[in-house]
């Protein structure tokens, strides 16, 4: 019984994936608009990046390669964490009547809620980036080993951000609009370290709090795992992403546990 209901839940994300493509095939407009959107990104930000390295290089410790790499990483994480996470929050669906048709499904209302109406805008960035950042990895050189070590850690953030993320959307069960409230200034903080990356921090006596921000990890990680470079803690960063999962993952479940078993339909 329990294989048959895993399987169903699998199925039902494998219809999620299947209608995101479908998504892309029908609206041609779509790629079009983002393919166009991500090239004047990209340029951009290119430029952007090469005034850094001629003002900044010798404060940060980055070549123009280091730069070029850091800024793929953030934005693939950003689309790629947008497949499941561009979409409502528990909030607006409680609010809007819209989860009282989860509760009605015959899966696991966590499972539906998590999965449903994944974002193929964010999937057709996601195709998008994936070929640009190949190139980059292509064109520096970079040594197989190094990808397979650096995709391993990307997706141990990727997991951990997720993992934070749900947590956050999930303290609405204990006050509805809480995760808003709290969520904006963490995501502000997060996206302050595009602009001022890991390495300016490295005399910061409270920088093991700076690891719940997955774009300082990225810099202070993934990136001289590409780059071949040496890291200091490095299984320190490891358990930490790992057990933070772990944590957050138990917080999920018991809000949600203590959400359903109170629940009432808004209003």
């Amino acid at each position: 019984m329990g294989g048959f209901g895993l399987v169903r839940h699998l199925n039902f994300f494998k219809e999620n994936v299947v209608i995101m493509f479908k998504f892309l095939s029908e609206y041609k407009a779509s790629f079009y608009s983002v393919l166009g959107e991500q090239i004047v990104f990209i340029s951009v930000n290119l430029l952007l990046f090469s005034v850094m390295v001629e003002n900044f290089a010798d404060v940060i410790g980055w070549n123009f390669k280091d730069f070029v790499l850091f800024l793929c990483l953030i934005d693939f994480l950003n689309v790629f964490m947008g497949i499941f996470t561009w979409k409502n929050w528990l909030k607006k669906d409680i609010v809007s009547g819209s989860f009282n048709l989860m509760l009605l499904r015959p899966l696991k209302v966590f499972w539906f809620n998590y999965f449903y109406a994944l974002s193929h805008y964010a999937l057709l960035y996601t195709i998008l980036n994936f070929f640009i950042f190949s190139f980059f990895i292509f064109y520096f050189g970079i040594e197989l080993v190094n990808i397979f070590l650096a995709v391993g850690l990307f997706g141990l953030i990727c997991f951990f951000w997720l993992c934070l993320v749900e947590f956050f959307k999930s303290l609405d069960w204990v006050f509805l609009g809480l995760s808003e409230v709290l969520w904006k200034p963490l995501s502000d903080v997060n996206w302050s370290f595009k602009s001022f990356p890991a390495p300016l921090f490295k005399k910061f006596g409270w920088k093991y709090l700076l690891l719940v921000f997955p774009y300082y990890v990225l810099a202070i990680l993934v990136l001289p795992v590409l780059r071949g470079y040496e890291v200091v803690d490095f299984w320190f960063y490891v358990y930490f992403l790992s057990f933070g999962s772990v944590v957050l993952c138990l917080f999920i479940f018991g809000f949600w546990k203590y959400g359903l078993k109170n629940y009432e339909a808004f209003g």
